[in-house]
């Protein structure tokens, strides 16, 4: 039987983070172009890779994931994940890097999100170091 690890398949989605960064900026294009627009293409690419790091700052290492969680910067806020609710849950230390990212959608009020939306910090675009 022929089986193709979880490794496999993220170094195929994106082997580097330069596939990564144009794998998640196409991405962006289809599924939020106003968040993007206007953004000149290298300045995109660098505020992407300040998005790979920070997720990579809460130990998320597949692909989809850190594209996930890049999309919720641009979404939401690049500081999301500062929001002390939000923050908590990515931190959890009994869980699973990929389930505290996923479960912040279900486990973390409305409030909390409108407070991180409230508190967007362009500046974190631009520094790749978070706050935590």
């Amino acid at each position: 039987m022929f089986v193709i690890r979880d490794e496999q398949i993220q170094n195929f989605i994106a082997k580097t983070d330069d596939e990564m960064v144009d794998v998640i900026k196409l991405a962006l294009g289809e599924t939020n172009p106003a968040r993007i627009s206007g953004i000149e293409g290298s300045m995109l690419a660098d505020m992407i890779r300040a998005g790979i790091e920070r997720a990579r700052s809460h130990e998320l290492s597949r692909a989809e994931d850190i594209a996930a969680f890049v999309a919720v910067m641009f979404e939401i806020a690049p500081n999301f994940d500062e929001q002390s609710q939000i923050n908590d849950l990515l931190n959890h230390p009994k869980m699973t890097p990929t389930f505290r990212f996923y479960q912040t959608f279900e486990g973390v009020p409305e409030t909390a999100w409108e407070e991180a939306e409230r508190n967007y910090n362009v500046e974190i675009w631009f520094t790749a170091k978070p706050s935590n």
